[in-house]
């Protein structure tokens, strides 16, 4: 990737450079703002040698750390292989002539067969981004010059309206300055956040010599356990996503084995004897995150959640999620549950007759007249399964939590065309892209989307956006075998045992208590650049070139954490000016925007409108030229 630059610089060497760009981040959406560049400055050549400058804390360009194409196979992507295409499908074109899909790249280039449905390895996509990648850098347009430089860009200083850059590269704590440039795009990905009080005292009780660890982060997952001793106890907090990954790292990443068994179907796992002897998951809820599995098929569109309801309620001002939002997504659940278990039931048009709510309501009724055993499905329960104190009386916690997901993985398998309960976990993906429109810039009344992003989100989430049902089924047979054990799940307390030199567990609803050598922390950490470590972000907000998003209505202000954009990515300073020289996209927007899936080319797209402003004003030089 590298020498692409190196041979392009000396090719057109000899030309004057008077217009730079640099993209600080070369993970996927550094990658995509790079195509985009690259397509408009095709149709609309800049008038002079232009250089685009990517910088990325390392050499994986393209890939970045989430896609890293050094990490083992069993770490999977969370969506189907479909929902990926790094090439823009608006005009102008792709630089290169025939772009790939990832379902078309990887059955030409890896020798295996998938279809929009399946999941892969995160590997195998971020060779799929860095062959996007090369190929960009190898067809850039005339005039155009890449160059790939790694290390942390730490500062961007204004002079005479261009910017210098500061950056430390590898170890190298000394400051570099870097060339000037017109404009800069931040596409830094996933904050870091410093460590909290709690953190920083499991630190200091983890670094005293006793037995025992902490690990603040899990990845790069195949290597932050390595050094963990055979058949110790491990404590995860939280049990999302990352929660997968690291319960995968300690079993087959320590060489044990899942295999099915060809007679029963069922997988099976076979310990290599280096993993720890219990994993003991933890987190508020205690619940972990439902499967999911993509079918194919004719998907049932939403029939309340829609664009004309939510017009008429934004005409009258911003929206409160819970007062209007809410109500019409139970209704988009309860007409998914019962237009798919009608249809199961032998009446094959389900709802496709109902008009409204009312009707819906009817047609229930006339079915639990027909079927009195069924058990009538309620939303709010669903979100919370465990409002009540006694929904797991006769179970212990752990029996409570297997046999819950193993029924939704038996769910996930049927896909939402013929499960109830899975036709219910696709509502909230259905109504996601235009849910982001409400949200975004503040759509939503400040005290509604604090309630939103600290309450219904992660109910929300947990519900919808689980791993695929290769991973869980992994899970599964780990919390049978007891490798897996959520006795302590749900709210514990965590305290320090100095005698033992351990980290405690206690259940607040049993008088389970369990000792812990190695605390795991397993959770991405919320965007929030005033507690981001990162030099960068830091540098900007004390000099007051970005600011912190805030939604206002009257007397009610939200501080969401998100850098302050324009609807164009284009940050906005202390004095409420639009800079047009620094743009943002992805992560670092999170929270006046919602949902930057890192991989997605369309949600929350601020490049495109930002590659053909630049390709414009470069444009605009050449006429400005002559005119003189």
């Amino acid at each position: 990737m590298i020498s692409v630059s190196i041979i392009l610089q000396v090719k057109m060497g000899v030309q004057k450079t008077i217009r730079k760009v640099a993209i600080i981040g070369g993970g996927p959406k550094g990658i995509y703002a790079f195509e985009r560049l690259a397509a408009w400055f095709k149709v609309k050549p800049p008038s002079e040698r232009t250089e685009i400058h990517i910088f990325n804390r390392s050499d994986s360009f393209g890939a970045g750390e989430n896609y890293s194409i050094g990490q083992p196979a069993w770490l999977l992507i969370n969506n189907p292989v479909g929902d990926v295409n790094m090439w823009a499908e608006e005009m102008p074109p792709p630089v290169i002539p025939h772009p790939l899909s990832l379902t078309e790249w990887v059955c030409r280039n890896e020798n295996l067969y998938v279809t929009d449905y399946d999941y892969i390895s995160r590997a195998m996509v971020g060779r799929y981004l860095v062959n996007g990648f090369t190929l960009i850098a190898s067809n850039l347009p005339e005039k155009v010059v890449g160059k790939y430089i790694v290390g942390e860009v730490t500062d961007i200083y204004i002079d005479s309206g261009k910017y210098t850059l500061c950056m430390k590269s590898g170890g190298d704590e000394k400051k570099h300055l870097t060339d000037l440039y017109d404009h800069v795009l931040l596409a830094t990905g996933h904050p870091k956040n410093r460590a909290t009080e709690d953190q920083l005292r499991y630190q200091s009780f983890a670094g005293e010599p006793q037995s025992a660890g902490y690990i603040p982060f899990v990845y790069p997952a195949e290597k932050v356990f390595k050094d963990l001793p055979p058949g110790c106890s491990v404590g995860i907090k939280g049990i999302g996503l990352t929660f997968v990954d690291a319960v995968l790292a300690l079993t087959e990443g320590k060489g044990g084995l899942f295999l099915r068994n060809e007679k029963t179907g069922k997988i099976v796992y076979t310990p290599s004897g280096n993993e720890p002897k219990v994993i003991y998951p933890f987190s508020r809820s205690g619940l972990p995150m439902l499967p999911r599995r993509s079918v194919p098929g004719k998907k049932i569109s939403l029939k309340f959640f829609t664009k004309s309801a939510i017009q008429m309620m934004q005409n009258e001002g911003k929206i409160d999620f819970k007062q209007q939002l809410w109500p019409l997504l139970k209704q988009e659940m309860i007409y998914a549950y019962y237009d798919t278990v009608m249809k199961e039931a032998e009446l094959p048009e389900g709802l496709a007759g109902s008009v409204d709510i009312e009707d819906i309501q009817r047609a229930v009724a006339k079915y639990h007249k027909k079927y009195p055993a069924m058990r009538r499905f309620d939303p709010e329960t669903f979100l919370e399964p465990l409002q009540k104190k006694d929904s797991f009386n006769d179970q212990t916690f752990h029996q409570y939590v297997q046999s819950q997901y193993n029924f939704y993985l038996k769910e996930a398998r049927k896909g939402e065309l013929k499960s109830p309960l899975a036709a219910v976990t696709a509502v909230w993906r259905k109504a996601s892209p235009l849910f982001c429109e409400i949200y975004s810039f503040g759509g939503l009344t400040p005290e509604s989307q604090r309630h939103f992003d600290h309450s219904f989100r992660g109910k929300l989430n947990r519900v919808t956006f689980g791993p695929p049902v290769e991973s869980a089924e992994k899970i599964a047979v780990l919390m049978e075998s007891g490798v897996l054990n959520f006795e302590t799940a749900r709210n514990p307390k965590l305290s320090l045992d100095e005698k033992t030199g351990s980290f405690i567990l206690e259940s607040g609803h049993n008088s389970n208590r369990n000792s812990v050598q190695y605390l795991v922390d397993a959770r991405i950490p919320r965007m929030s650049l005033t507690n981001d470590r990162s030099s960068l972000f830091r540098n900007l907000l004390d000099r007051e070139l970005i600011t912190i998003f805030e939604n206002r209505s009257g007397q009610e202000t939200y501080k969401t954490g998100a850098v302050n954009i324009t609807p164009g990515g284009f940050v906005i300073d202390r004095e409420g000016n639009v800079n047009p020289g620094i743009a943002v996209t992805g992560t670092p927007t999170e929270g006046i925007t919602f949902d930057n899936d890192t991989l997605s080319r369309n949600r929350n797209n601020f490049v495109d409108s930002w590659a053909e402003y630049i390709s414009k004003e470069y444009a605009k030089s050449e006429i400005e030229h002559y005119a003189n």
